[in-house]
């Protein structure tokens, strides 16, 4: 599965859970699933400037996933 559809579907799963803010859960959850199921850019454990940029692109596909799941969920 392609790593960007992976962000986005777990944003959206993201920010179906309740009593939480959906664009917070949904980033989270997109850095956490991406991490564990396909990795980050680099190799090795120490951190780099592709590091800062992999959280800060993979947040931001986390956040476009819960905001178009919220966006849907208000016009229900």
């Amino acid at each position: 599965m392609d790593r960007h559809l992976l962000a986005l579907s777990a944003g959206v799963i993201g920010g179906a859970i309740p009593n939480i803010n959906p664009l917070l859960m949904g980033a989270i959850s997109a850095l956490l699933v991406v991490k564990v199921l396909v990795g980050d850019w680099d190799t090795g454990y120490q951190w780099t400037v592709r590091d800062i940029g992999f959280v800060i692109v993979t947040s931001l596909e986390g956040l476009l996933g819960a905001s178009v799941f919220s966006s849907n969920k208000t016009n229900m």
